[in-house]
């Protein structure tokens, strides 16, 4: 896909760039402008040596998990807009109270730096429950209707994850929020679909205590926790539960809320000469301009809403998730099976918090794409606990967790099971609407990001993209540069 056309160019620019630009970070000025065809001719010759450095970690396993060990159950939680704040991940730029998710990163494989394949909801569920890149779904648009995600769900109804393991003899139950637009209830063998918090219409970014007395969350680990106390454990089961939260509304009780003091909240600072060195597509991803309000969603927040009020808001619905967790953490530690699951936790996108000037997701940067991802597993079963900070990507979700269970992929999917002591090759690709970035990794840091840009009415095709004719290049070094302040190829002219 994308990362074979632009492996050369992406990761051959992070020594490009230590010959031709120089970094900014301090001084902010621009650097004498080099030719477009230059940089990238300049970065072929690099990219061969390069992508094996890149990577940082051997593609092999040195030592297979117990091959017994398969026909395990899995425990599996999707989390909605949860970004890398939680404690263990760093993101933030405060104290967030987060002890279950932190207690079971502790106790986990945790990948650090997961990111997902387009950072927005139907084209990321997508590659979860189908286990395909964009290049073989091709949703990377929100609109209305998320007609690319309505076109491929229908179409493709019969690979769910649900629908392979069932053919497996894999009991398979599920609730809440787990594809993005139809859950298909009738295709679990039991299935609970719950509905967002009830939330004010007419307020753009909502938040508070609860309208009712309606939380889907809760009402999933309850009946969660109804199924582990239920099920027959004499087959295999796949069981998922979807967390709505801290998905907007941001509806949750005070006792969350008190987690955060309005004069201790921290909200991320970012230059103000931040968008200099991006061009308008850039520009417009990061702003995402609301047509009624004719206003960016930075400045809506800011003249609505307060900045502080939005990150205490977000932070208290982020706490509730983690209570969830614990709850459904609980729930299967209980069960006499708890040895023979393994529980994943992930999420399927992330979320700004005003960093670069930008409020919610749809763009190409950490707060958008990099999300948590946590396997806890039995011993022998390739779960190691350990903090990594390899680049993987949510395209491995569906292959592990066929793995786990012992169900062989009825056709190829995207990505590899992260089961044993290995990691895959440290690139990857996201993508959004008119635009794709690679990311990688880097031997102890967290590598950079490439990203290039097509004009806004632009269609691209991930399989083949023309370099030369991007109209936009982007390039972080995101270990000395974590933020994504600044655009090394800022220089890189027509």
């Amino acid at each position: 896909g994308l990362a074979k056309g632009v492996m050369a160019l992406g990761v051959g620019a992070a020594a490009a760039t230590g010959l031709a630009l120089r970094h900014r970070r301090n001084s902010r000025q621009h650097e004498p402008s080099m030719s477009r065809r230059r940089f990238i001719g300049g970065t072929g010759a690099l990219a061969a040596g390069l992508a094996s450095r890149s990577t940082g970690m051997p593609t092999f396993r040195r030592e297979p998990p117990d091959p017994s060990l398969t026909g395990m159950n899995v425990l599996a939680i999707i989390i909605d807009d949860l970004n890398d704040y939680p404690t263990f991940m760093g993101g933030a730029p405060m104290n967030v109270h987060t002890p279950n998710l932190d207690a079971l990163a502790r106790e986990s494989r945790t990948f650090l730096n997961h990111h997902v394949t387009v950072p927005v909801c139907p084209g990321s569920r997508a590659t979860l429950m189908w286990g395909l890149d964009v290049a073989s779904h091709r949703s990377t648009y929100m609109n209305d209707v998320a007609q690319q995600y309505v076109d491929f769900s229908a179409q493709n109804r019969a690979s769910t994850m649900q629908q392979v393991v069932r053919r497996a003899d894999v009991n398979a139950i599920g609730a809440g929020k787990l594809f993005h637009l139809n859950q298909f209830p009738s295709d679990w063998d039991e299935f609970r679909e719950t509905q967002p918090p009830t939330s004010n219409p007419t307020i753009s970014f909502d938040f508070g205590t609860p309208l009712d007395d309606r939380d889907p969350d809760r009402a999933v680990a309850a009946f969660i926790e109804q199924q582990l106390a239920s099920i027959d454990a004499s087959r295999p089961f796949l069981m998922m539960g979807g967390i709505r939260h801290p998905h907007l509304p941001w509806r949750v009780a005070q006792q969350y809320f008190d987690h955060y003091p309005i004069d201790d909240i921290v909200v991320p600072e970012t230059p103000e000469d931040d968008w200099d060195d991006l061009g308008p597509v850039a520009r417009a991803q990061l702003e995402q301009l609301n047509p009624l309000l004719a206003q960016g969603q930075y400045e809506i927040v800011v003249d609505l809403h307060g900045r502080a009020q939005i990150m205490q808001a977000y932070l208290a619905a982020m706490s509730h998730a983690d209570a969830i967790v614990g709850q459904i953490i609980e729930a299967i530690d209980s069960q006499p099976f708890a040895d023979e699951t393994v529980v994943i936790v992930l999420s399927d996108n992330g979320y700004h918090q005003g960093e670069n000037f930008a409020y919610r997701k749809r763009t190409l940067r950490d707060q958008s794409t990099r999300t948590p991802m946590m396997i806890r597993g039995p011993k022998g079963a390739g779960f190691t606990p350990e903090m990594i900070d390899q680049v993987v990507s949510s395209v491995h979700f569906m292959p592990t967790v066929l793995d786990i269970l012992g169900v062989p992929e009825e056709t190829p999917l995207s990505g590899e099971s992260l089961r044993g002591d290995w990691l895959p090759a440290s690139l990857l690709t996201t993508h959004i609407e008119n635009s794709a970035s690679l990311v990688y990794g880097g031997e102890g840091g967290r590598g950079g990001r490439f990203t290039v840009h097509f004009e806004e009415s632009d269609q691209f095709d991930a399989n083949s993209v023309d370099l030369q004719a991007a109209s936009e290049l982007e390039l972080y070094d995101r270990s000395s540069d974590p933020e994504e302040f600044d655009n090394l190829l800022a220089g890189v002219t027509e």
